[in-house]
């Protein structure tokens, strides 16, 4: 957990941030799986302060941790599907700033959409893929990764999500949501697709300050 001193730094000034500015600001606490695509799945903690204009429109600061496994490659071989992965034991600290509609009703359950936008800090073991052919027939047998070593990057990242929140009491609420996020590099190009997106299932509470 290379990153996990910043995270908890930056967590902690949103609470502070939330607590110090109180008047209008909500903080959100959740925790979520973390579903990237052609990676194997992890979790997440995220906190956000959350700055509301009025019932309807609101601004919002996030960060967190978050932390998934395995980017797989595909490839076949007589027929046959094989993957190996070229980067390893991924931990990323978003740092997002967004805009979230509420839609307002007569209940205590209000949907809502938000787009965001920032720097994602990535830290990951990456791998050099090579061909490994038979000695005698010089057919390919298969993939290896070599020279593992530790990377890191920092993204333009960006993403868009909905949800639910639900009014407990004046002060207190929860709300549970779904996220697509991406990046915008060279290997992570793909308007939200490709290497570095990944979807999070979220759940967590809400802590109204007014």
């Amino acid at each position: 957990m290379k990153y996990s001193r910043l995270s908890s730094i930056l967590f902690f000034s949103i609470i502070l941030l939330s607590i110090s500015a109180q008047e209008n600001l909500h903080f959100h606490i959740s925790g979520g799986l973390v579903s990237p695509f052609n990676s194997k799945r992890g979790g997440s903690i995220l906190g956000k302060a959350q700055y509301n204009f009025d019932r309807q429109f609101s601004l919002y600061f996030q960060s967190g941790y978050l932390s998934y496994g395995e980017y797989y490659l595909n490839y076949e071989i007589d027929h046959e599907r094989k993957r190996i992965a070229d980067e390893l034991d991924h931990e990323v600290i978003p740092i997002l700033f967004g805009g979230r509609y509420t839609a307002v009703n007569e209940s205590s359950w209000h949907p809502f959409i938000e787009v965001e936008l920032g720097a994602s800090i990535y830290n990951f073991q990456k791998g050099d893929i090579i061909p490994r052919y038979h000695p005698d027939t010089g057919e390919l047998v298969q993939f290896d990764r070599i020279n593992q070593r530790e990377e890191n990057k920092v993204l333009v990242s960006y993403g868009v999500g909905l949800g639910i929140t639900h009014e407990i009491t004046q002060n207190f609420g929860t709300e549970i949501g779904l996220k697509l996020n991406s990046n915008l590099d060279d290997e992570y190009s793909i308007l939200l697709g490709g290497r570095g997106t990944y979807t999070t299932i979220y759940w967590g509470f809400v802590f109204y300050f007014v």
